[in-house]
Parts: C-alpha cells; sequence; structure tokens
C-alpha cells in the first residue's frame, strides 16, 4: 500500500527542461522506493591481497566513486532526496565530497541542487565533471560554465576549470577558461602541460587546445578544430600510458604523440596510427589498414612503441590478434593462423582536428578505469550483492 499521497509541488519562475518521452523516470513514491532498494550502495575497500573487505561510512545511493591517484583520497557523489519526477537520475541533487581512508573523514566539495531546469543540450550551473588530476597525488578538477549553462547565449567563454589540491581546504583557483563547452582535460606525465577538450554545439564544432594549468596566462596553442562531421579529417585520439599509481596520462614519446583513428575514406574505413609531433604540428603514419582487410590499432606491446597489437580481419580471414614490429612487411598473428602486411608511410600529415577524449563530461566520463595503489576501493549492494 502507498505510504501516502504522491505530492507534486511547481515552483515559481520559468526555465527550459528537457523531456523524456523514451527514458522512464520516476513518478511517485513507490519509484522512489525501488530506485533506493536497487541504488543504495556499500562503500568498502578490498585488500587485494587477501580479499578481506572493510565497509566505511553507511549505505548510501552513491552516484560515483572515483580513486585519487595518492591510493587515499576518494571522490564520491551522493544522491540526496527530495528526487525529481521531471528529469533522470544523473540530474538529482547530490552531495560531491572527498573521503579520506586513513581516517574515514569526508569533505565536502560541493552541494548541488537538482538541475531540472537545464537549457536544451546544456549543463547545469555551479560545479560539474570532477575528476582528478591524473600527474598530481590529489588535485580535484571541474568546470563551472560562465554562460547560464546555455548554449544560446554569447559571451567570451563559456566554462572555466577549477582547481583544488589536498586537504580541500584553499579556495578553489581558476586554472584556465574556455571559449567552448568542457569537453575534457588530458594530462601529460608531468607539468602541468594537457590538452583541453571543447564542444561547441551551435557549430558541432571541437577544439583542441595545449594548454599549461600551471601558468594559466601563459602561451595556449590549438591543435586541432574541425567540424564533428568531419570524419575524412578525424586524426584520431591521443593513446595513453599508466603511471605506477594506476592514472592514466597521455603516451609522450621525443615530443610527439600518437593518434589512432578510424580512418574514413569515400571507399570504407582503414584504421591508422600516427606519430604527431607537438612542436611542428607534422604527423607520420606508422601504420595503416590495408584495403583489402580491416586492421584495427588496439596498444603497443608494453612500453616498446615500435611493437603494434593490431586486430585484423577480412573476407577470408577470421579475426585474430596480431603482433606487429614496425619496419617489418610481414608478422605473425598473436594466436593461430593469418595473414596480413604492415603498412607503414612516412611523411603524410593528416589536416588538424580534436582528439576526440571528451572525458571530462563522464563521460566520462566521463572517462576511465584506473588501477590503484592500495585497497582498492568498490561499491558494494547494500543487501551484500558484490
Amino acid at each position: 500500500m502507498p505510504p501516502g499521497p504522491e505530492v507534486k509541488e511547481a515552483i515559481a519562475g520559468k526555465g527550459e527542461s528537457s523531456t523524456y518521452e523514451a527514458r522512464d523516470t520516476l513518478s511517485g513514491p513507490e519509484d522512489e522506493a525501488l530506485f533506493d532498494y536497487y541504488a543504495t550502495s556499500q562503500l568498502a575497500t578490498v585488500d587485494a591481497a587477501t580479499g578481506a573487505v572493510a565497509a566505511i561510512g553507511q549505505p548510501a545511493v552513491i552516484g560515483e566513486v572515483d580513486a585519487a591517484p595518492d591510493g587515499r583520497h576518494v571522490l564520491v557523489e551522493t544522491l540526496a532526496r527530495p528526487y525529481s519526477y521531471v528529469t533522470t537520475w544523473n540530474r538529482f541533487a547530490r552531495e560531491v565530497a572527498v573521503l579520506d581512508l586513513t581516517d574515514g573523514r569526508t569533505r565536502t566539495i560541493a552541494q548541488l541542487p537538482v538541475a531540472d531546469r537545464v537549457p536544451v543540450r546544456g549543463v547545469p550551473t555551479g560545479p560539474r565533471s570532477h575528476g582528478w588530476r591524473a600527474n598530481q597525488p590529489a588535485t580535484l578538477v571541474w568546470a563551472e560554465a560562465l554562460d547560464g549553462g546555455d548554449w544560446k547565449v554569447e559571451v567570451p567563454a563559456r566554462d572555466r576549470l577549477v582547481s583544488l589540491t589536498a586537504p580541500f581546504t584553499a579556495r578553489p583557483k581558476e586554472i584556465a577558461r574556455l571559449k567552448q563547452r568542457y569537453a575534457g582535460l588530458d594530462f601529460f606525465a608531468g607539468g602541468g602541460r594537457a590538452l583541453a577538450h571543447e564542444y561547441d554545439a551551435n557549430r558541432n564544432w571541437r577544439t583542441t587546445t595545449l594548454v599549461d594549468v600551471d601558468r594559466p596566462d601563459g602561451e595556449r596553442r590549438v591543435l586541432w578544430d574541425l567540424s564533428t562531421d568531419e570524419l575524412y579529417a578525424d586524426p584520431g585520439s591521443p593513446q595513453y600510458r599508466r603511471l605506477a599509481n594506476g592514472a592514466w596520462v597521455l603516451r609522450e614519446e621525443g615530443g610527439a604523440l600518437f593518434l589512432a583513428g578510424g580512418g574514413a575514406t569515400p571507399q570504407g574505413n582503414r584504421p591508422f596510427l600516427d606519430r604527431y609531433e607537438l612542436a611542428t604540428g607534422k604527423t607520420r603514419r606508422l601504420f595503416r589498414s590495408a584495403p583489402e582487410a580491416f586492421e584495427s590499432f588496439v596498444g603497443f606491446a608494453g612500453g616498446d612503441t615500435s611493437k603494434l597489437l593490431t586486430w585484423h580481419q577480412s573476407p577470408i580471414d577470421p579475426p585474430n590478434l596480431y603482433l606487429r614490429t614496425l619496419g617489418d612487411a610481414v608478422a605473425a598473428p598473436v594466436q593461430g593462423r593469418g595473414r596480413g602486411r604492415l603498412h607503414v608511410s612516412r611523411g603524410h600529415p593528416l589536416p588538424g582536428s580534436d582528439a576526440g577524449s571528451a572525458r571530462g563530461e563522464k563521460a566520462p566520463g566521463d572517462l576511465q578505469a584506473q588501477g590503484r595503489r592500495g585497497p582498492v576501493v568498490h561499491p558494494v549492494h547494500a543487501a551484500g550483492l558484490l
């Protein structure tokens, strides 16, 4: 039997809101109870050596958990009531806090209201897209809209990026302003250099800029700037490597990045791997799929960038994983049988464009299973299901 009458409140004022004809939203107290049951989790640490599980705090409706590179601090987003019947859970009210695993204390970073009046294709106002700076032990980075979250408003900069370092008691520091909407930040292994990704929904445009977040007023350089529909000119996405602390950073070698892409052509996709020189902007083709097959770059074999893993298939060859060596005419598959040739060309730069990371929006995300030192943080269902 329902616990009571269904109450809906209309708040004074006006504003836009997306509709969800194709997606279910909560519609009453029974839905709220079901949502709580299925979404409630218990934060816990798991000892990788013994498998011992230790609960942290009380069960809650946890929206996101992200451990810092230092293995000590954990970013936790907890959803808060009252729930909205207008929007989906990712825009419910929430508390963003940092948990210290050494003493169990939390530091609140932001308390965000329900975002049910966000312009179509817009973003909520206030702090959003929280994430850890990959090349520092415990530094948070997030974005804040400067245009009210509305694409239709004309402003010199739509977003600003701020950072806050442990113990998270100081005032957040602005590290960059972006002309368009924030779409991710990829750090190099050391220093403040990073690739800042932006997206312009009005033009379907993406831009990637080389910035130094430690010198906000320093020189910035646009690396790629093109339409998201310009598939033939897509330079590919930057490749990454994992640091000892488990965080992912851009794979840089001798002042160059590696870009892997789908290689769209009028005759079909021919995946590729390029080496992009940061100083000159020149690109050198390292690998390209043969036209009679479909072969895509999977990753490097360890730390040796001369050895590639590729996924190869053709009308007569079943899918197989190959180990390729740059410069070799023929390479053997890692397992089973198959044939193929390594196609290497030099001096063929591609038109510049965005690397297409876009993980800051969580993405998402954005963007991002990362191994950690020390205990592994894992949400456990309150009923005890792992």
